[in-house]
């Protein structure tokens, strides 16, 4: 006859003792679980405590509890997102593979996604924007107070150095210097050190214009000529080739890299600015949608919902491409439309009172430059 011994409750750590975390937390202490828990404020630790659960100092020690408790085969999976719980719900593969470091180890890939270190697909362009926007102001203030040479300059060559691996090396010295666990490839697939010339001369070009208006006509018809081809090139190399239009040479790829903007994409990029300067006054004059001003005046928060609607659209449907019905497919394009525009309108600007700007028009600015 054989006994049969009723298994050990499972220790779970939860980061993050919200409305939610709280809930999650109470449900799983009473089925009688270990619930190891942290939160930065101390009023839901210490609700923590009075329920029976048990209180860590930190983030990281969350884990680090849930190994000293002898429990046996510890599911550190318990730590989760809400889009990584239905992901794993749901069994889709893709949710898995875009977490897999978080599946892992999630208190590491929390704790470090939270310092900007940890950023997996999909969710690695919204710490570069967080960052730019953090230092732009010291940028601006110093390209207006001593001049723009040293920055641009300096910006093109680290962009340089980015061609041949900078950020690599530069990551792995820092991982090496302060004990980092996340891998080179779970920081994002876009290099920073590349990237950073298209904000340094977004930065340029805005400071300048701020201070004197641009004036397109000193854009000679040569200029505009030779931007048109090269955009017309680049266009046509990329639906007619593909992405791998250098065929069985392999090495000439990291001209048209994306994520280390590659040399001849960024002669594209300069193509494509000219031609923006050039013709984009004319276009925005024939075509202007209110719909898309809206969308764009307030980019940062529509991007972040679009960036969710995305995550719970693969965590719900997958990524059965063409084997979605039509409805749904509509459905999900309508839903996702809604939700950023909702979004926008929340968080539009409301116009000053006693002016008169017109839709769409750039905000008037007054730059002085100090001396």
């Amino acid at each position: 006859m054989k006994s049969k011994i009723p298994p050990r409750p499972s220790a779970i750590g939860i980061v993050g003792l919200g409305i939610m975390g709280s809930a999650i937390a109470q449900h799983l202490i009473q089925a009688g679980h270990r619930v190891i828990g942290y939160d930065v404020r101390t009023a839901r630790l210490r609700d923590l405590r009075a329920a029976r659960g048990v209180v860590a100092k930190d983030s990281a020690a969350v884990q680090a509890l849930m190994q000293s408790l002898d429990s046996p085969a510890v599911d550190k999976n318990e730590v989760r997102t809400i889009i990584a719980a239905i992901g794993i719900t749901t069994d889709r593969q893709t949710i898995k593979n875009l977490i897999s470091f978080y599946l892992d180890d999630p208190v590491t890939a929390l704790s470090s996604s939270l310092a900007l270190i940890y950023n997996p697909p999909l969710l690695d362009i919204l710490p570069i924007y967080v960052a730019f926007m953090v230092l732009s102001p010291w940028i601006l203030m110093f390209g207006l107070r001593v001049s723009w040479k040293p920055v641009i300059v300096a910006s093109i060559i680290v962009w340089l150095c980015a061609q041949f691996g900078l950020e690599k090396e530069a990551y792995q010295a820092a991982r090496d210097f302060a004990g980092l666990k996340v891998p080179f490839h779970e920081i994002g697939s876009f290099d920073v050190l590349a990237w950073q010339l298209v904000w340094v001369i977004g930065l340029w070009m805005g400071a300048k214009v701020a201070v004197e208006p641009l004036r397109l006509g000193k854009l000679s018809a040569s200029l505009v000529y030779l931007a048109l081809a090269v955009a017309l090139t680049g266009f046509l190399t990329r639906h007619m080739f593909g992405q791998a239009p250098f065929g069985d040479h392999t090495s000439l790829l990291v001209l048209i890299n994306k994520w280390h903007l590659g040399p001849l994409r960024l002669l594209n990029f300069m193509a494509l600015l000219i031609l923006t300067l050039r013709f984009g006054p004319n276009i925005k004059n024939a075509i202007r949608w209110r719909f898309l001003e809206v969308l764009g005046a307030a980019s940062l928060p529509v991007f972040c919902v679009h960036l969710a609607v995305v995550l719970l659209a693969l965590a719900l449907i997958g990524d059965k491409q063409g084997a979605t019905p039509v409805w749904q497919e509509i459905i999900l394009l309508a839903v996702t439309f809604l939700a950023m525009y909702g979004t926008a309108w929340v968080f539009r600007a409301e116009p000053q009172s006693g002016t008169a700007q017109e839709a769409g028009d750039p905000p008037a600015v007054s730059a002085r430059v100090v001396r």
